[in-house]
């Protein structure tokens, strides 16, 4: 039988209107089933999931954090593999995901079981595969800038307003949550004018609704809007939304719960390792999204780092 290191089982209760504590019998019964050793520890406020990996990591040289939540969680979570210099703690540690969110779209990305039971033994029978892991600069509410790293997509625009309906909501309707909250921003948040600067190569300048930085494939509670990222290659899909008429938003929104694959006109899309984004208003607030969160604003930096994190499963 093959012999696992120790693993932090780190739950958010609230995840998925929920479903984390719900789930949870079964998680900790296959845990004993598979004889592997583990602590149980619950989040408790924002950014507290973050706390504890790394203090987790510092106390052990090799741990598996599995994380009973949804992407918000599991963003906390990989922040917390980074120390405030930027270097990556617990080199030999790894982190999991058993899928309990709202909207659990790394899961899909990583097409993850999210049964609890059978999202155990498929992440302890995996075998580790480094990913890539998104650096952000931004600039937050006071003018500052700050730093976070994300794991599936960061965006700006649409998503961030986005983002903040849906954080205000109930999270009992699940995705329904996010389609609400997509709905509800479509008719509040106002294209705006931006600036982009993709690996230096010069200045895209056009009207913006949404733009998105992906690492992996679906944001918003399942939309696939980037289907040729891959959590490998260190590279992200940039993928930015024109202005467009509401209907055609919607159209074009909701097809992404769909199959389709053709991107509309208005829609650019590029492959890229770093990207610098600004309003051409310096007093515009551009909302930007961050696996789910919305921490702060444009002007903002993204990078790209190639086979940054270990992930189990």
């Amino acid at each position: 039988m093959q012999k696992h290191a120790p693993v932090l089982l780190l739950v958010n209760p609230t995840s998925g209107g929920g479903q984390a504590r719900a789930k949870l019998p079964a998680i900790e019964a296959t845990f004993n089933e598979c004889k592997v050793n583990y602590r149980l520890r619950f989040t408790e406020t924002d950014l507290h999931a973050a706390a504890i990996v790394r203090q987790a990591l510092s106390s052990r040289p090799k741990v598996g954090i599995a994380v009973v939540g949804g992407d918000g969680t599991l963003n906390e979570a990989v922040n917390g593999f980074f120390a405030d210099d930027g270097s990556l703690l617990g080199r030999e540690s790894w982190l999991g995901l058993l899928p309990s969110g709202s909207g659990s779209d790394f899961a899909r990305s990583m097409h993850l079981p999210k049964q609890g039971g059978e999202a155990v033994r498929y992440m302890l029978a995996s075998a580790t595969r480094s990913l890539d892991v998104g650096h952000v600069k931004y600039t937050t509410e006071h003018g500052q800038m700050a730093e976070r790293y994300f794991l599936n997509i960061a965006s700006f625009g649409l998503s961030g307003a986005t983002d903040r309906i849906v954080n205000r909501s109930s999270k009992l309707l699940g995705r329904f949550a996010h389609l609400n909250g997509a709905l509800r921003a479509l008719h509040q948040y106002k294209p705006q004018d931006i600036e982009l600067i993709p690996d230096g190569r010069g200045s895209i300048k056009r009207k913006s609704w949404c733009t998105v930085i992906a690492n992996g494939q679906f944001f918003g509670g399942g939309m696939h809007i980037a289907k040729n990222a891959n959590l490998q290659d260190g590279y992200f899909e940039l993928i930015d939304i024109g202005t467009m008429s509401f209907l055609k938003k919607l159209s074009f929104g909701t097809s992404l719960y769909g199959n389709t694959s053709k991107l509309p006109n208005e829609v650019i899309a590029h492959r890229i390792q770093h990207l610098k984004a600004l309003p051409s208003d310096p007093s515009s607030q551009i909302p930007i999204d961050l696996d789910g969160e919305s921490p702060g604003f444009l002007p903002a930096e993204f990078k790209v780092l190639p086979q940054a994190l270990r992930f189990r499963g």
